[in-house]
């Protein structure tokens, strides 16, 4: 959704009035439950991201009018698909405005593992690192579109059970945590897809062979914008399709285990309307079971791209 945001005027005014009346508007609900319990300690990795300061970055007085927002990306995605959105949601929030890469993805680390156990545990040491830090805030507002909104439902029931809750808000885009998103995905194709190119050709020719492939111009685009070329080199991905496809199962197929944990910060899921990885009549009743704080939004003529 975020990728082809711009191409509707309607449909970008509808999704920033979703996302400021959830973040501006006072918290529904502040006490977490929590639940203590000891977990196992997790190999994390350093999260690569960007910081949108806006006018912050011109007056280091200048006080935060809100909490500080975390985003993250989907499958494929990385910190640069975000940066048209970020930048408008900090100049709405007046905040400091993260985005990520995860694992696997953009900058950050490559590794064999990516399970959304460990993507939610990267993202939480990035928070206490390199987000509590910088503001005077001690909790943050989160949002995850697609993978990322898994990641964040992860971590947000992780954080449930955590002596030092560290979410306000949170915002799930276009992805059921409670469903596998199996049946809707083509994502094994298209690591195929580009697994198959020749990287030593040029961007043109790299285009016009997955345009066979991938059809669909809006998604080849999306795609491409994950080939860099390191100087005096050929094409690289940024993702590290190996780890992907290895671990294509578990992101497709997991679904959300709360063992009756419920999360009760204040929850925005926004749908697509013409996409089928979270159809509100569907998913809302056994949402709303996990979140009970959740509003449920769908954005008219947005696909989940």
């Amino acid at each position: 959704m975020p990728y082809s945001l711009y191409s509707n005027s309607s449909t970008t005014h509808l999704y920033f009035k979703s996302l400021k009346r959830i973040l501006l508007f006072r918290s529904l609900c502040s006490d977490l439950s929590i639940h203590q319990k000891d977990q196992q300690k997790l190999s994390t990795v350093n999260l690569a991201y960007d910081l949108h300061l806006g006018t912050f970055k011109r007056n280091e007085d200048k006080i935060e009018a809100t909490n500080p927002l975390i985003i993250t990306h989907g499958i494929f995605g990385h910190k640069q698909n975000w940066r048209s959105v970020a930048k408008a949601l900090q100049r709405e929030l007046d905040n400091f405005v993260f985005v990520v890469d995860m694992r696997n993805h953009g900058e950050s680390p490559h590794t064999s593992e990516c399970s959304y156990q460990l993507m939610a545990s990267d993202l939480r040491e990035f928070i206490q690192k390199e987000v509590l830090s910088r503001s005077r805030f001690k909790t943050v507002f989160l949002l995850g579109h697609s993978m990322g909104g898994k990641v964040a439902a992860e971590f947000s029931l992780q954080d449930a059970e955590s002596s030092t809750p560290l979410l306000e808000k949170l915002i799930i885009e276009d992805i059921s945590p409670t469903r596998s998103s199996t049946t809707t995905s083509n994502n094994s194709e298209f690591i195929r897809n580009l697994k198959s190119v020749d990287l030593h050709q040029t961007r043109a020719e790299i285009d016009k062979y997955l345009k066979k492939q991938i059809v669909n111009d809006d998604i080849r685009a999306f795609l491409l914008t994950n080939l860099f070329k390191p100087r005096g080199g050929p094409f690289h991905w940024r993702c590290n399709l190996s780890s992907l496809e290895l671990n294509l199962d578990h992101l497709l197929n997991y679904s959300i285990k709360t063992n009756n944990l419920k999360q009760k910060c204040p929850t925005l899921f926004i749908a697509g309307k013409k996409s089928e990885y979270l159809i509100v009549d569907r998913d809302k009743e056994e949402i709303s079971q996990i979140f009970p704080n959740a509003e449920f939004v769908e954005i008219r003529g947005a696909g989940h791209w």
